[in-house]
C-alpha cells in the first residue's frame, strides 16, 4: 500500500530494497491495483504523527544497548527541535 501510495503521488519514484525475489514478488504487486480517494486521503492524514514503535516497542528493545543509546539520542534530539526541555516529553 505504501509504495502504491508513493507510486500514485506522481511526483516520487520510490526504489524500494528487495534482497529476496518474494520483495521483489510484493514491491511489483504494490501497483496491481488503485487507492481510492478515501483511502489516500486517510494516509495523507497520517502525515505528522508520531509513530508508535517507540511507545509499543520501547520496553522491549530498551533492553538492546545500541537501540537504546540511539533512541535516547534521538529523543532528546527531536525534543530540542521542538523545544521541550528534559523531564517534559
Amino acid at each position: 500500500v505504501a509504495l502504491n501510495w508513493l507510486v500514485s503521488k506522481g511526483n516520487t519514484f520510490p526504489i524500494p530494497k528487495a534482497s529476496r525475489l518474494e520483495h521483489m514478488k510484493e514491491n511489483i504487486a504494490s501497483i496491481d491495483f488503485t487507492l481510492s480517494n478515501g483511502e489516500v486521503e486517510k494516509i495523507n492524514a497520517t502525515k505528522g504523527r508520531k509513530r508508535p514503535i517507540g511507545g509499543v516497542l520501547r520496553p522491549l528493545l530498551k533492553k538492546n544497548a545500541a537501540w537504546s543509546k540511539a533512541m535516547t539520542k534521538m529523543n532528546r534530539k527531536r525534543n530540542e527541535d521542538n523545544g521541550v526541555g528534559i523531564g517534559e516529553e
